[in-house]
């Protein structure tokens, strides 16, 4: 019986995402933000919608760079992290 609870204790620890999985993930979301982003800024003629969606594009490619320093300072190796579909030569800076 205690190894049934030692074994689920060992599973549960396997199963939480490491700091280096979470910033995979959030980088992930945002680049696909980012690409809405364009998009509505591509479509959009009205001023005012314009400028919302520059400010949203903006706000999320700082959120980018904030996350791509989070990776640096953990180590991570670009191979491991998603491509930029912003600009691709981030990843070199």
């Amino acid at each position: 019986m205690m190894r049934f609870f030692r074994q689920k204790q060992k599973n549960k620890a396997e199963s939480q995402p490491t700091p280096q999985d979470n910033i995979i993930a959030q980088l992930r979301d945002v680049r696909h933000q980012l690409a809405a982003a364009q998009s509505l800024f591509s479509m959009e003629s009205n001023a005012d919608l314009v400028e919302a969606a520059i400010y949203q594009k903006e706000a999320l490619e700082r959120r980018e760079r904030h996350l791509i320093r989070q990776a640096r300072e953990l180590q991570m190796e670009a191979a491991t992290l998603p491509i930029s579909t912003t600009s691709q030569d981030r990843w070199i800076q």
